[in-house]
């Protein structure tokens, strides 16, 4: 049971609010289906509906405005979040990044912050997180490596 009287849906799960270009996006589960990127806009009657292609917008979050672009983390095929950007049709362009010793990076994305016109995130391995940051053209690069071991 999961606390709810019988008959009666779990409420839903609502996170991320983010407004870019007159739009409202956030992200939104209802428990039985996988979490979805929603938006409303100004056009828009008050109904939210789904952004882009569903399958490459598996399980959105962190929702981050930087350099008036809308980044976002999704779950890849291989279960690892990815950093990806939001065009204006709603479809996500994966932002690639390598590590010092020329290996993709751009796994298990987590925490973007926007400080000092700088994106900073934690991605990598899973017992080794990398602090990144993207400055204003677009260029990721490595900050600093933390391991938990």
């Amino acid at each position: 049971s999961n606390g709810n009287p019988q008959g009666i849906a779990s409420p839903p799960n609502i996170e991320d609010f983010t407004v870019f270009n007159d739009t409202l996006y956030f992200t939104y589960q209802d428990g039985s289906e996988d979490r979805k990127l929603l938006k409303i806009s100004n056009d828009d009657s008050p109904t939210a509906k789904p952004v882009g292609n569903s399958s490459r917008l598996w399980n959105p979050e962190n929702l981050t405005i930087f350099n008036d672009t809308l980044y976002l983390t999704v779950t890849d095929s291989r279960g690892q979040k990815e950093l990806v950007i939001l065009d204006d049709e709603g479809n996500v362009e994966p932002v690639r990044f390598f590590d010092s010793n020329s290996s993709y990076s751009s796994s298990n994305t987590k925490n973007l912050t926007v400080a000092n016109n700088t994106l900073y995130f934690i991605a990598g391995e899973e017992n080794l997180g990398r602090l990144w940051k993207i400055k204003e053209r677009g260029d990721a690069e490595n900050v600093r490596d933390y391991s938990s071991s």
